[in-house]
């Protein structure tokens, strides 16, 4: 059974690799046409403080503002991917405003992809290692 899990937890990861799965809860963000607009509607649906939502995604609270304010237009794929998981939506909801069908995260699967996302290459291989070991 744990073997199980871990096997659909390793299919999770490697899917959220590319685009974050997880579903919006509001459709507000859907409907703006600026990133910057989105994840400023998004942080302050969450109740989250820019500093706070800088904390979450690696980046700093300047970061944050010159992306709302839309100064940055453009992001590296793992500022995206981290600013997804901190505003519990999809890096696609982030860039397009579309929605995903894809269930939600669990706070412990969301734990264990920010853990994973936080390791060196080296250590990361050891990890999916392990999953598949698992599995």
């Amino acid at each position: 059974m744990a073997a199980l899990a871990m096997g659909r937890l390793f299919i999770a990861i490697m899917s959220l690799a590319a685009v974050d799965g997880r579903v919006s809860r509001s459709g507000s963000v859907g409907q703006m046409t600026d990133l910057g607009e989105r994840i400023r509607a998004r942080r302050r649906e969450l109740g989250l403080s820019q500093g706070r939502l800088a904390q979450m995604a690696g980046i700093t609270a300047s970061a944050i503002s010159q992306i709302e304010s839309g100064a940055i237009r453009t992001l590296k794929n793992d500022t995206l991917s981290n600013l997804a998981v901190a505003l519990e939506i999809t890096a696609l909801e982030l860039m397009a405003g579309l929605q995903s069908d894809a269930p939600a995260l669990s706070s412990d699967e969301q734990r264990l992809l920010e853990s994973y996302r936080s390791l060196d290459l080296p250590l990361r291989d050891i990890a999916l290692k392990l999953v598949k070991a698992l599995h």
